[in-house]
């Protein structure tokens, strides 16, 4: 009973961990602020610049993936934890950290929205999401929410191949993770919008969730056979 009121998501991989997120985002918007204020000054704004910040986000997510089985798999393992139980936990930790930062994205299109209207200025992006305006909170939260798992599980991936076949390992799983990632930003509509089907809530639950588990299965596979020189369990 006492490990189980210990397990808190809060409190994963390391305490605080989810905040890092909060300040990634806090400053990433108030660049975005600077940036419009500055190209309202000396130029026009035609459209969303937090839209493209959101890459920012994307690379962030990618790198949590990565932190997770490249870092603390090995101290968790170290200080006594299974693999098991940790992979466990860390699979829960990126579908939580995929919702924080999606929640954190869509406050950042909000906040933006009220901004442009006050001041005047079209709200455009420049492609078809699930969502057409920033101000629908539902289809943002489902679009960020399966691009985020996509590319946190693919670093999740990348870092558990190299520390278990190294480089060459990569030749192998790249393509894997590669496809996850794009076909879920085909299926939110975030990249090659062109794609027949591109910005469907079908084709995006279907490539989103089941790109993440195909990815977290591989994931998985790899880890449990890693060789670490420091294990309990």
């Amino acid at each position: 009973m006492t490990e189980r009121r210990a397990w808190s998501i809060a409190r994963f991989p390391e305490p605080g961990a989810l905040a890092y997120a909060v300040l990634i985002w806090l400053g990433l918007f108030l660049l975005s602020v600077l940036f419009v204020a500055g190209r309202a000054i000396f130029g026009t704004v035609t459209g969303s610049f937090w839209e493209h910040l959101t890459q920012v986000l994307r690379w962030f997510a990618f790198g949590t993936g990565i932190w997770l089985t490249g870092v603390y798999l090995r101290l968790h393992v170290a200080h006594g934890r299974t693999r098991r139980d940790f992979l466990r936990r860390a699979s829960v930790y990126l579908v939580a950290f995929a919702a924080v930062l999606a929640a954190l994205t869509t406050v950042g299109y909000l906040l933006e929205l009220a901004l442009y209207r006050v001041a005047g200025w079209p709200h455009r992006l420049t492609r078809d999401y699930l969502f057409t305006s920033g101000g629908e909170v539902g289809p943002i939260l489902l679009t960020y929410v399966l691009v985020y798992l996509a590319w946190a599980v693919a670093g999740a991936l990348a870092a558990a191949t190299f520390r278990r076949l190294y480089w060459y390992g990569l030749v192998i799983t790249a393509p894997l993770a590669v496809a996850v990632v794009a076909a879920t930003e085909i299926g939110v509509g975030a990249r090659f919008a062109n794609v027949t089907g591109s910005g469907s809530v079908g084709l995006a639950l279907a490539s989103g969730i089941g790109g993440f588990a195909v990815a977290l299965a591989a994931t998985w596979a790899l880890a449990r056979e890693m060789p670490l020189r420091e294990e309990a369990g």
